[in-house]
């Protein structure tokens, strides 16, 4: 068994009554939410909650997530982060083009795309990509 320290912390009797309600419905004690606490910070290399309130999504991102159907802004964060990426990795050489959508298609799952708009047209595309 490993050994361990006592940590102590001081917080006012109100919160502290109030979170031992939490923690007793929940099944643990203070000492348990403490230790799950700092043992989620030191697993994760980061804090598990965020220190200030969320900023509001721009009319521009606002937009950008109803088009994408991405419901929070901090997931539309994310996904400008992995366009810049890839925006990056093709500047840099290592990305590909394709001429259309049919060959990139054809390129990444090894299949032609079918395209129930217009079947016939992105059809012929593709063929005439394989040759």
């Amino acid at each position: 068994m490993s050994k361990t320290v006592l940590v102590q912390a001081r917080i006012s009797p109100e919160v502290k009554a109030d979170v031992e309600k939490l923690f007793e419905a929940w099944g643990f004690d203070i000492s348990t939410a403490f230790r799950m606490f700092l043992n989620k910070v030191s697993r994760d290399r980061a804090m598990p909650f965020v220190f200030a309130e969320e900023k509001q999504p721009t009319a521009e991102e606002l937009y950008d997530m109803r088009v994408l159907g991405i419901k929070k802004r901090a997931d539309l964060l994310k996904a400008y982060r992995e366009i810049d990426a890839a925006r990056a990795d093709y500047e840099a050489g290592r990305g590909t083009s394709f001429g259309n959508v049919a060959e990139m298609f054809k390129d990444t799952f090894g299949e032609p795309y079918v395209d129930s708009l217009s079947h016939g047209d992105v059809q012929q595309a593709t063929e005439s990509s394989e040759k």
